[in-house]
This record gives structure tokens, C-alpha cells and sequence, in this order.
């Protein structure tokens, strides 16, 4: 008489762990990103820029601005004017500092691209702790691509801004120093969310998964016993 062998059925244990890999499917819900700050220009300016080839111009601009929750930075734009050849950019750059100062090390640093005349960066969701910094802006472009100046802003935020030439090409010391020209702020703006809201938000899809795990564990269960009541020889 031929045996009847039960039909083989994963396991609970395996079933749980194809579960598992539901939350992948997740479909993340982002809170849109805020304003945290925004310096219009007002049509004044100053050169930011690294200049590889003449290295005492170069020259940056600082501004300050505070935060008092954990953030997590979406996107940075610096306002500026142009006066040369944007293909001529060696690189893009946006740095962070507690202290506004070309000879130390900043805490973070961004690259970006330049739109227009400004430059526009993408940190990325980076979170930075309640407090205040400086940001800078600058391109990197040898003189004979002609300048990049950041815009300056009549909204002032917090302390007046800095500019620091560290070679004394223009004529200026090389600490960070007033704006030469008397203004008081840099053009930018900083959009962001509180770190807490840029993590995924569970969507529907989760829910939707844990009822069907829990409607096929039980199928399963039933499978598994009918299986084991069939005689074998």
C-alpha cells in the first residue's frame, strides 16, 4: 500500500522570517522641509572665493546663525553676484564652524554647484546639535575665471558678519575682521526639519503587513494539523 507522506509546509520559524523582511516595503512619509533662516540679498557684496593661482586674495565671508533643536539641514544657498566663467569652478564649497576662522578645521563641510549666481548645496539630512556656527561660502576658480562675490544682506540674524583675508591681498589683516565695506550680514538661506520628524514615518503598509502575517500564521496552523490527521500506512 502506498504511504501517504505529509506535504512539507515551511516552518513557523521560516515563516517569521520572510515577516522579517516586510518592513522593507515600508514606504517612508517625509515632513517637508522648513526655513530655519533666510538673509535676502540687497545687492552689495563681497568676493568669497579661493583663488589657487593668487593665493593671498583669497578671501571668505562668514555668518552666523543659531539653532535650538537638534536639525537635521536639507539644503544651503548662498546668494551671490557673477563675474566671471561658473565653468571655470574648481570646486563649490560650504563649510560649518564654531569658530569662523580659515586656519582652523570646520565641523562640516559641504560641495555644491552654482545656479545662476548662487551657490546651492545638499547636506544630506546632516543633524547638528542645538547651538550657534558660522557658515561660509566660497568657489575655488583660478583669477583667470573671473570672481564670485557673496551677497551681502541688509536682515541681520544674530552677530554681524565676518570676512577674513588670510593673505592680505586686499589690504586687510589676516584674522577675521568686519566687512569692509560696513556691512553687517552675508545673503543665504537654510532650510531644515527637526532631526526627530527626518526619520521615516511608518505608513499604512506596516499594518497592512502585520494583519496578513497574522492571517496566514493562522492558515498555516490549520494547514499543518489537517496534514497531520491523514493516515499513513
Amino acid at each position: 500500500m502506498a504511504s501517504h507522506l505529509p506535504t512539507r509546509h515551511p516552518s513557523l520559524s521560516r515563516v517569521a522570517a520572510v515577516l522579517a523582511c516586510l518592513p522593507v516595503l515600508v514606504l517612508p512619509l517625509r515632513a517637508e522641509a522648513l526655513t530655519l533662516l533666510d538673509q535676502p540679498a540687497n545687492g552689495y557684496d563681497l568676493p568669497s572665493q579661493d583663488f589657487p593661482d593668487f593665493p593671498a586674495f583669497t578671501a571668505a565671508g562668514f555668518d552666523d546663525f543659531s539653532l535650538t533643536q537638534p536639525t537635521a539641514l536639507t539644503a544651503i544657498t548662498a546668494f551671490g553676484t557673477e563675474q566671471g566663467t561658473p565653468s571655470a569652478n574648481v570646486q563649490v564649497r560650504a563649510a560649518i564652524w564654531s569658530t569662523p576662522d580659515l586656519s582652523g578645521s570646520p565641523l562640516v563641510s559641504f560641495t555644491g554647484t552654482e545656479t545662476g549666481s548662487d551657490l546651492v548645496f545638499d547636506p544630506m539630512g546632516y543633524v547638528i546639535s542645538p547651538g550657534t556656527y558660522w557658515l561660509s561660502a566660497q568657489i575655488v576658480r583660478p583669477i583667470t575665471g573671473g570672481q564670485w562675490y557673496w551677497q551681502e544682506s541688509d536682515t541681520l540674524t544674530g552677530a554681524d558678519a565676518l570676512w577674513q583675508n588670510p593673505g592680505g591681498g586686499f589690504g586687510y589683516g589676516p584674522a577675521p575682521g568686519p566687512l569692509p565695506d560696513g556691512g553687517q550680514a552675508f545673503a543665504f538661506r537654510i532650510d531644515g526639519l527637526p532631526a526627530v520628524q527626518a526619520q521615516s514615518v511608518p505608513g499604512p503598509l506596516p499594518v497592512f503587513g502585520s494583519l496578513t502575517a497574522l492571517v496566514w500564521s493562522r492558515r498555516l496552523r490549520k494547514r499543518i494539523k489537517a496534514t497531520r490527521d491523514v493516515p499513513r500506512a
